[in-house]
């Protein structure tokens, strides 16, 4: 007999427990993103792009890495999160990884997509307790909602720019459509068709990182964009290519993110290092980490 659960990620560990007590087999577990991101996701995607998936697999630089890939491959195809949960893999459940990233003095930390400002607050904390010091942080939010509730959590301190912009591979405008934290940017084009959309409140500004802090030497870049990561990193190759800061991108919003991304980021800074993380155990916030 199969069981099939359909629960929230975060229920898996604690029925794991009881199901592991009354040696029940043939269980599955179905998370949102098999009805949500990963519906194409399927053996014979992975198999039409078996060659771009080995390449990034024989880049990355420890066999957790790879661990992590073969489950992440694993539950997408089957919507079965117990491919992580069955082999333990248990990590910090932010960018802030102890195991690959070191947090110096006088860090230049940039967040795309950075919504209500956790990721901002996890960074300060994490700084605090390796008791070094940040010098600027930049975060960038394009949802005008969730920039009145950044800006505002931020106000009084001056280290920390709020920027109402999207991280992008060129000056845009685009839509929002979606939730609040996790929208997406639906491109305007600048013709008569979408006048009407071009002053609607939901249009949002984008623009290179490479113009929004051209002058600033970044030292730890974060992106978590809904899609929009590729053409972010694009927009952000000079400060890639000048400065090689800490990366920290999310992988996991497009079927293909996981070999485009880390193929992009190899071709424009073949030093960086590559690693792989899911910060929950299942294909969601599943994240690249690369470091020289």
């Amino acid at each position: 007999m199969n069981i099939i659960m359909a629960i929230p990620w975060e229920d898996h560990v604690k029925y794991r427990k009881y199901i592991n007590l009354l040696s029940l087999n043939n269980i599955y577990f179905l998370d949102q993103c098999s009805f949500t991101l990963y519906y194409e996701f399927t053996f014979d995607y992975v198999m039409e792009h078996i060659f771009e998936f080995q390449k990034v697999y024989d880049l990355l630089e420890d066999d957790l890495s790879k661990k992590f890939m073969t489950a992440f491959l694993n539950s997408s195809i089957s919507s079965d999160s117990s491919y992580f949960l069955k082999n333990n893999y248990t990590v910090d459940n932010d960018y802030f990884q102890k195991d690959i990233m070191k947090l110096e003095d006088n860090e230049v930390f940039v967040d795309c997509g950075a919504c209500d400002g956790s990721t901002v607050k996890e960074f300060i904390e994490n700084m605090k307790k390796n008791k070094v010091k940040y010098s600027k942080i930049f975060a960038l939010e394009p949802d005008n909602n969730n920039f009145i509730s950044l800006k505002k959590e931020f106000e009084d301190n001056s280290s920390i720019i709020c920027i109402n912009k999207a991280a992008y591979s060129e000056k845009s405008k685009f839509k929002m459509e979606g939730e609040r934290e996790s929208s997406t940017l639906v491109k305007v084009f600048d013709d008569l068709s979408n006048l009407k959309d071009a002053y609607s409140d939901n249009i949002v500004h984008a623009d290179t990182l490479d113009n929004i802090v051209k002058d600033e030497k970044v030292t730890f870049l974060a992106m978590d964009v809904e899609g929009s990561e590729l053409e972010a990193l694009k927009g952000a190759a000079d400060i890639i290519k000048k400065y090689k800061p800490k990366l920290a991108i999310s992988a996991y919003h497009k079927k293909e993110d996981l070999y485009t991304l880390i193929l992009y980021i190899k071709k424009i800074c073949p030093e960086y290092k590559i690693y792989m993380r899911a910060l929950v155990p299942t294909c969601f916030d599943f994240t690249i980490f690369a470091i020289i």
